[in-house]
Parts: structure tokens; sequence; C-alpha cells
């Protein structure tokens, strides 16, 4: 006999993206049917701290999810370090339809329901009431290019010993900052939370791309701001190449590009003076 299938339903109670309803109603009809229910209070947070809730959900048979984008809480398993496999998905925020999560047949073997646990304690590098503000990486489309990790001047990014980028401090990502995720060439970076498509993990049509930060920032500041240097130390510099002596318009306004990325200005506002000086375009050695 197949196991009892497992629901996992987030809150979001932080950003506040998923209706209160919709996750009472699915929890209330799977108990009635005697499933395993497990109801968090924000998905975002398990993922920042690879909760091993996610682990004991990825290893059910029959797992059942009703969140945002399927997209979106697949990046989150997989910063957790765990993959959700052929998962049942609803959109709870987007108002898919919660009650198809308990129509579909069971499936799985008769191994038995997975034990769950409580949910453990965030670790000591998360700071308390930290909102879970972070990006996550859809692995399908990532390319490893390695642009995020150069652009964000935060250190949210770095590499794991394969070499992928990974998202190794979450707790770094300035709130609201959805920088990385548009000049992403894949569009492989999703901030859960965002509002806008597919930075939120909305599907990517077919030709959608990053923006262009030539036409971004209007030509040659673009143009400087595309390419790295890799003599620049241990974070790589903008390579000018515009005609010696033509003024770059972002040594007026260095702050050009994060204005048009959409960063908020509370972000703009707590950078220093070394964090502004790494957005300036600097000459090649």
């Amino acid at each position: 006999m197949p196991e009892a299938p497992v629901v996992l339903l987030c809150r979001c109670v932080q950003a506040g993206l998923v209706p209160e309803a919709a996750v009472t109603a699915v929890a209330a009809a799977a108990d009635e049917q005697g499933w395993t229910v497990l109801v968090v209070d924000d998905l975002c947070h398990l993922a920042a701290r690879a909760d091993p809730l996610l682990a004991r959900c990825a290893a059910a048979a029959d797992l059942r999810i009703g969140a945002c984008f399927p997209r979106a809480v697949q990046a989150l398993f997989a910063q957790a370090g765990q993959d959700p496999g052929p998962a049942l998905w609803a959109n709870l925020r987007c108002g898919e339809d919660g009650q198809a999560l308990l129509a579909a047949p069971r499936s799985g073997s008769s191994a038995g329901s997975p034990v769950i646990g409580p949910v453990a304690p965030p670790p000591a590098d998360l700071p308390p009431g930290w909102t879970a503000w972070f990006p996550v990486i859809d692995r399908e489309r990532c390319t490893d290019c390695d642009q995020c990790r150069q652009f964000c001047i935060f250190g949210v990014y770095d590499r794991d010993e394969a070499g992928r980028v990974r998202v190794a401090q979450p707790h770094q990502c300035k709130d609201r900052c959805p920088a990385c995720a548009r000049v992403c060439p894949q569009l492989a970076i999703i901030f859960p939370r965002h509002g806008e498509r597919p930075i939120n993990g909305d599907a990517v049509a077919e030709g959608e791309h990053g923006v262009d930060l030539q036409a971004l920032a209007g030509g040659d500041v673009c143009s400087l701001l595309r390419q790295r240097s890799a003599a620049g130390g241990p974070r790589p510099r903008f390579a000018r190449d515009l005609p010696p002596g033509e003024p770059c318009p972002c040594e007026d306004d260095p702050l050009l590009l994060l204005d048009r990325l959409g960063v908020p200005r509370s972000v703009v506002a707590d950078l220093d003076p070394s964090q502004l000086r790494a957005l300036r375009p600097q000459d090649p050695p």
C-alpha cells in the first residue's frame, strides 16, 4: 500500500504572499485524510539555515507542496542541499487551488512515512529577527558564469569545491536588493519574495534573458560595467574601454547602475566609501 502523502505548506508569515485561508483549508482537508501535514511559517528561513526538515520532506515518496512558484521552491530546496524530486505543486501565492494537492492519487512505496521531527533552531550565523531576503539559484538554468559573484559587493556568493557558484552567506544580502538577479544572463537567480517575474520564480519565457547592461546604463557606461578585469585583486574590477580622456558619466553619478537595477535607496545609503569605489569603473593596470 502506498505511504500516506506528506503535505508541506508555507504560511509566508514575513512577506504575507500566501493567503492564510488557503493554507488552513488544505491543511485541514489533508489532516482529515490522515496525511502528514507540515505547516511552516517561512520556507525561505528553512532553506537559509538548511533545516533538516527539508531533507526529511525530500525523502518522502509522495511529497505535495503548497507555497509560491514551483521554480522558487525547487531552488529553495537546492539551497538547503535537497531535491524534492517529482513533488506535486500548488502555487498558493497566485491563487491556485490547493485542493488539487488532495485530489491526485497516491504514489510511492509502502515503506512508511518519513519521521518528521521538530524544526531545528537556526545556526548562530543567521542574525536574530533576520528578514529572509536572499537569492537562490535555479540550477537547471545556471551556467556558473560567475557574473553574480563578481557583481555582488556584499559577499553573498562564493564557489564550492566543484567550482559551482553558490549562495554562501544569504544573511549578507541587502533587503529588497534584486540587482544580481537582473544582471544574470540566464535569469537563473530567484528572489522568492520579489514582486516581478521572473525574478520571483515565475517561469522564464522562451528567449527571455537578463538585462543588457550596456542598454541599461546608456551606452559606454554599461560597457564598462559588463567587462571585468582579472587583474583587479580578490574582487575583479570593472574594465575601462572608453577612449582616453573621455569622461565616464558614472564618475559623476557612481550609483547610476544601482538605481537602474532597482536597488533600494536604503541599501545605497548604507554603502561605505570602499563599496562605492568598487562600483566605479577603474582604469586597467
